[in-house]
């Protein structure tokens, strides 16, 4: 096993995560986004071990931890293809960041959380496991009251508003600048956790994170700055709120999507908020709300007995640490029971090698001499998918081979709802 620095859940090195970190770049950073975020000195005198839990509306929110914790070293959790990159990779783990395989069994990881714990440690998670996709946070299961309840550990909570807002998970177009403000919120001491059951934690955490940023976008009438705010939009409101038909909207450019059927415009303002780009549009009030909308249309579809939707597929597998090789083609086809891949596949020592979406230097010429395959995916067994909207989506099989498939950006997320409809979680 390995030891010391390398380990998940090592002790976070004093020069990364404390100098450089904490008391440099994430300062500049939290003054740059306009978080707003004070170091809490009752936390930094609390005795661990501690778990501190908040939402994960986008990839900011270690800031505003790292803001509210400064003075204090935190483990904290992130995705594994967060590690793909050989700098920020080497970077998170010189951090002490535990590298973690989404929605499939991870013991490393786990390994990594208690031994943070029972050194009396400080571990940050964000148990929804995904950023928010419509500004509405999601369920999760109990495994982390049963973690808490397993270490002893007392909890924090962190509330912040405006980072998804600031950062939205489909957009495109980089960060839009506002105001986000973040805090503690409620505290369980040790004594606390100990005398529930994991029941009423799950209970008290899942009410704790329960949040949703439209609203807050209501309340505030914050803007949010954006010369495209609405670039990426069309992968989650991909169908048209008048004329009904799935997958016909696209980015028209700055602030709008357009249905291509029926013309219909739906504006996204500075805000957050939707509205219809003209008099003669319909649209939600709110990505969550059009999400919903969205969502409750695929759930009675998936009622229908033979429902699946299938669409053009390329298979791509690791390489090696950071790349990945096109190894196939085919059709992936989706019904409520699993997701199948059918076509070719080889040995990614024989694909096409992609670094940063472009081919390496020497596999440009080089034919794919595949043979046939057929690949099943239970959804019953899945707790959720990684998806990078308008890009791919990712599957693990029951031997942690992963397959990520390329396929047209505006199925993913319907992809991903009928996951969380009949997985583990059924939302």
């Amino acid at each position: 096993m390995a030891s010391g620095n390398n380990e998940q859940g090592h002790v976070p090195s004093t020069f990364f995560y404390s100098f450089c970190a904490t008391d440099v770049v994430v300062p500049v950073l939290a003054f740059l986004l306009r978080i707003h975020a004070k170091p809490d000195k009752t936390f930094r005198k609390a005795e661990g071990p501690i778990v501190i839990l908040g939402n994960h509306p986008s990839y900011l929110d270690p800031i505003a931890v790292m803001r509210l914790t400064r003075g204090r070293k935190v483990n904290f959790s992130a995705g594994e293809f967060l590690f793909r990159n050989r700098i920020w990779g080497y970077l998170f783990r010189k951090a002490g960041i535990i590298e973690i395989r989404q929605f499939t069994k991870d013991t490393s990881a786990a390994m990594g959380m208690m031994r943070v714990l029972r050194r009396n440690g400080v571990l940050a998670v964000f148990p929804e496991a995904t950023r928010f996709v419509d500004g509405k946070s999601v369920g999760f299961d109990d495994g982390i009251a049963k973690l808490i309840k397993k270490t002893g550990a007392g909890v924090w909570f962190v509330r912040s508003r405006g980072l998804y807002l600031t950062y939205p998970r489909w957009s495109t177009s980089f960060v839009r600048l506002g105001r986000v403000e973040a805090k503690f919120g409620r505290s369980l001491t040790k004594e606390e956790v100990a005398s529930m059951s994991v029941e009423e934690l799950h209970s008290i955490i899942m009410e704790e994170l329960d949040y949703n940023e439209n609203d807050y976008a209501r309340e505030k009438g914050i803007r949010f700055r954006s010369r495209r705010p609405a670039a990426g939009l069309q992968n989650i409101a991909y169908a048209c709120p008048k004329c009904g038909v799935e997958f016909s909207m696209r980015f028209t450019g700055r602030d709008e999507i357009r249905c291509i059927k029926c013309g219909n415009r739906v504006k996204m303002l500075p805000t957050g908020l939707l509205a219809p780009g003209d008099s003669n549009s319909k649209t939600f009030e709110d990505l969550h709300r059009y999400a919903e909308w969205e969502r409750s249309v695929t759930r009675e579809q998936i009622k229908f007995p033979g429902f699946a939707m299938s669409a053009e597929a390329k298979l791509l597998k690791k390489y090696d640490a950071i790349d990945f090789a096109h190894v196939g083609n085919g059709y992936l086809t989706v019904t409520a029971e699993k997701i199948v891949y059918e076509g070719t596949d080889s040995e990614p020592e024989d694909g096409i090698v992609y670094h940063k979406g472009k081919i390496k230097r020497g596999f440009k010429n080089r034919e794919l001499k595949g043979h046939p395959i057929k690949v099943e995916f239970y959804i019953s067994e899945m707790k959720g998918i990684v998806v990078n909207y308008g890009k791919y989506l990712e599957l693990h099989d029951k031997t942690g081979m992963l397959y990520r498939f390329l396929i047209d950006g505006q199925l993913m997320f319907k992809i991903q709802q009928i996951v969380a409809m009949n997985g583990k979680l059924k939302a």
